[in-house]
């Protein structure tokens, strides 16, 4: 997937995407804009996973784990630049002049910048598979366990680590402004990060995962007690903070690596794009059916923790015994070592 597919839908996509970018500042017709959207979110679609797998088989495998979790929370270099850009000049965008077409305009040069990243990445390490492996793969007796592993891994990033059900929870809690919770929530995401890249080699993927489930379930009890019991706004927000953070440490970014190192070198992009087909289902009942729904309930804190406490107690269990320690472990030690765990579960 790496070497030769992905440098070549790279190469004709950005340029298309740079071109059409350029024609909509001369003519934004609404069919223009459709494929420019289209196009761009094609784009970032394919190249964050094209580069997930990518790193994952050039890394070094002593290294692997910081690198990834480095990369995966990369975003928030572009959220501290624009919250700062935004904060120096206080432009008020609803008063300026502008179109749909004008802020398309650094997608001119974007595209180009990054042809020039792909250029210069080395090629996998992994050899490509001209008999490439269809999705029905997954559901051979042994994939099926990497199958449900997915599915667990998606149902837990989405209703025990969802941002937008926490920001909701610290609104709720605490009589603050927006402008500070965004400034915290951003905080508590820079501390995670940094402190994720200095010790996911040492303390491995498993004993991060299944410490954070650990963890999670403490502070989501604490915070359905305190709520109950002592009603303190103060302590169900600190608590709430701590979740936050532990959330994103522990397991947002954790389990993406897991499925990237466990996923097998012949169908890891693939496995990716799957990940987040699957993904995507319980994040869309999230926020369109469940979310709107209790967003003024009185029983806020109650739904969303009791939801996260159960999906966590269910997650553990199901993983118990079954997750592999792949730290400084090459991909294809990896593979054989799920294979032969998985085998002895028979």
């Amino acid at each position: 997937m790496i070497n030769g597919i992905l440098k070549k839908i790279a190469l004709v996509d950005l340029i298309g995407l740079s071109v059409v970018s350029l024609i909509l500042q001369f003519n934004d017709s609404f069919i223009l804009i459709i494929l420019q959207r289209f196009v761009l979110c094609f784009t970032f679609g394919y190249l964050m996973i094209g580069f997930k797998v990518l790193i994952t088989e050039v890394a070094n495998p002593l290294h692997r784990g910081k690198i990834l979790f480095g990369f995966l929370n990369i975003s928030i270099v572009g959220v501290l630049i624009y919250r700062y850009w935004y904060g120096s000049f206080e432009i008020n965008i609803a008063e300026l002049d502008i179109t749909y077409a004008h802020l398309q305009i650094p997608y001119f040069i974007l595209p180009l910048l990054i042809l020039l990243v792909i250029k210069y990445l080395p090629g996998s390490r992994i050899n490509e598979s001209r008999n490439a492996l269809t999705f029905s793969y997954f559901f051979k007796p042994i994939r099926k366990k990497l199958l449900l592993a997915m599915i667990v891994l998606a149902i837990l990033l989405s209703f025990a680590n969802s941002q937008l059900f926490f920001l909701m929870l610290l609104q709720k809690s605490i009589d603050v402004q927006r402008n500070y919770i965004d400034t915290i929530s951003l905080a508590i995401w820079l501390v995670a990060a940094i402190t994720g890249v200095l010790s996911i080699d040492y303390f491995g993927r498993k004993g991060l995962l299944q410490f954070g489930m650990i963890a999670l379930m403490i502070f989501a009890a604490i915070i359905i007690v305190v709520s109950l019991v002592a009603n303190s706004p103060m302590v169900v927000w600190v608590s709430i903070c701590l979740y936050y953070f532990l959330s994103i440490y522990t397991i947002t970014t954790t389990a993406t690596i897991i499925i990237l190192e466990y996923l097998p070198n012949a169908i890891r992009g693939r496995g990716m794009i799957l990940f987040a087909l699957i993904c995507w289902v319980p994040n869309t009942i999230n926020n369109a059916a469940i979310y709107p729904s209790i967003f003024d309930s009185e029983y806020l804190v109650y739904i969303v923790s009791i939801t996260s406490l159960v999906v966590l107690i269910t997650s553990y269990f199901l993983f118990e015994n079954r997750l592999v320690e792949t730290k400084k472990m090459s991909l294809d030690k990896i593979e054989t070592a799920i294979i032969d765990q998985w085998d002895s579960e028979k």
